[in-house]
């Protein structure tokens, strides 16, 4: 089922569509040994990427990969078009997940303002970064050892109107520790 016709049939729903976009080589590996960035993919590949990303409400990614990766998470100026003509808003939400908190407020995502920044994390957030990151995010901080993806979703679909997530960079099926 396509991104478009499943968020149309998502306006009833407690959680968003969720839907991860990744490379793969032919051999599936889909990350580098020693996890650092990636180079095999090539410009068609970064085009699918940023059309699905443009696609979606809102972009997830965890703080692992946001670290390693260091982007924006923006879409080019033809998709923010594409996207105003559609009803959505000329970016998608921004949404970093982080257990530990520990995010370096200098990583590129914080130095653009294309789109809110939602972090979702937990009380185990050092205090400076939390104030540091008040000033250019929106924080949700669980008293739990761990983000709650469910509550999480619920949350980006209740307060947020997210109908569609991309997921980036999540391997494994799962959010790393950051």
């Amino acid at each position: 089922m396509s991104v478009e016709r499943f968020s149309a049939m998502n306006g009833k729903r407690r959680r968003p569509f969720v839907y991860a976009t990744f490379a793969m080589t032919t051999d599936g590996k889909v990350t580098t040994k020693n996890f650092g960035p990636v180079d095999f993919t090539s410009r068609q590949d970064k085009l699918h990427l940023f059309r699905q990303r443009a696609l979606a409400d809102a972009v997830l990614l965890g703080h692992t990969s946001l670290e390693r990766d260091n982007v924006r998470l923006g879409v080019p100026a033809e998709l923010q078009e594409l996207r105003i003509k559609r009803g959505q808003s000329r970016s998608p939400l921004r949404v970093i997940v982080s257990n530990k908190g520990r995010i370096d407020d200098r990583l590129k995502i914080f130095q653009s303002d294309i789109s809110p920044i939602i972090i979702f994390s937990t009380k185990r957030m050092p205090r400076k970064n939390q104030e540091t990151l008040r000033k250019r995010a929106i924080l949700h901080l669980t008293k739990a050892d761990q983000v709650d993806i469910a509550a999480m979703l619920e949350t980006l679909r209740n307060q947020y109107k997210v109908r569609t997530l991309a997921c980036e960079a999540c391997v494994g099926g799962r959010l790393r520790d950051g």
